[in-house]
């Protein structure tokens, strides 16, 4: 009941967002934006998106090459992506716990690397947005408060690193042992959890997480120059981060819409573009990536 509620709240806050951000904005707008991008450009956008799924896919191999082959997992990574870009309030999560358990995984490992991908996911959003803020020139002044929050949680991060294998031995004494089925799940989640322990292994998971963004972030580069949008890479990264973050919180509507424009919007109204611009080339680069 929950879900139904969460879904139908999301429509109508999608639907009524849209509605809004397009009475700012004209068709011929968006079409006179989709004439500047050329095939060139779109071929090379889609190449860096392609990568990023290869690179997707070798990350959760690390959790699940015991179980399954790069040729089964990145249909499943492809699957999980899409629903999480389709459904509203993130509820395209669960097709990936959905579809492990029909691969027979189980539920301690289809948690644990969800839960592992998505701290490294946040962990290097949050540093490149963080490098960024401090070699562009001039950062406006709506964007300079982010500095000390995005270095704080660039912080937590690290220290919840450094202390998770501790936090495994206590877990590990709790759980050792107990028939309660809530428990024997942990057992699971910290069995998973043990190969992270691995300095290779936090590595690999880093520089996947690299890779991966690296390629979403070039992908997103391409198509602002293809816009005749021309910002620094500095800048670039910092706009480009907006709907990237925004996209993991809940708020997220249906296919995204709505919010991620909104997203764009910040950022560009920030660094000087108008707010018809900025509305029209938010919604174009949003549906090229869905």
């Amino acid at each position: 009941m929950l879900k139904k509620k969460s879904i139908i709240i999301s429509v109508i806050f999608t639907f009524a967002l849209v509605a809004f951000l397009i009475s700012y904005i004209s068709l011929n707008d968006i079409l006179t934006s989709l004439s500047k991008l050329s095939l060139s450009f779109v071929l090379l956008a889609l190449f860096f998106y392609f990568l990023s799924y290869l690179f997707r896919t070798s990350r959760f191999l690390i959790f699940l090459n015991k179980d399954l082959s790069f040729k089964q997992v990145f249909p499943i990574v492809c699957v999980h992506n899409f629903m999480n870009n389709l459904l509203p309030a993130r509820l395209g999560e669960l097709s990936y716990f959905y579809i492990l358990k029909k691969k027979n995984i189980n539920f301690g490992k289809s948690f644990t690397s969800f839960a592992v991908v998505r701290f490294f996911d946040l962990f290097v959003v949050s540093l490149f947005l963080f490098l960024s803020l401090l070699f562009v020139k001039d950062i406006p002044n709506s964007l300079s408060p982010l500095v000390p929050f995005i270095a704080t949680l660039i912080g937590l991060l690290l220290i919840f690193l450094l202390i998770s294998p501790f936090l495994y031995r206590f877990f590990s004494d709790k759980i050792d042992g107990t028939k309660n089925i809530f428990f024997k799940k942990l057992r699971e989640i910290y069995d998973s959890l043990f190969i992270i322990k691995s300095k290779l292994i936090i590595f690999k998971l880093f520089l996947f997480s690299i890779l991966i963004w690296f390629s979403l972030y070039s992908l997103t580069y391409v198509l602002l120059i293809d816009l005749g949008i021309n910002f620094s890479i500095w800048q670039s990264i910092i706009i480009i981060s907006f709907p990237l973050i925004i996209s993991a919180l809940p708020l997220h509507g249906v296919g995204g819409y709505g919010t991620t424009e909104v997203a764009w919007l910040i950022p560009f109204l920030a660094f000087g573009l108008t707010k018809e611009f900025a509305i029209v080339n938010g919604f174009i680069i949003h549906t090229f990536q869905f």
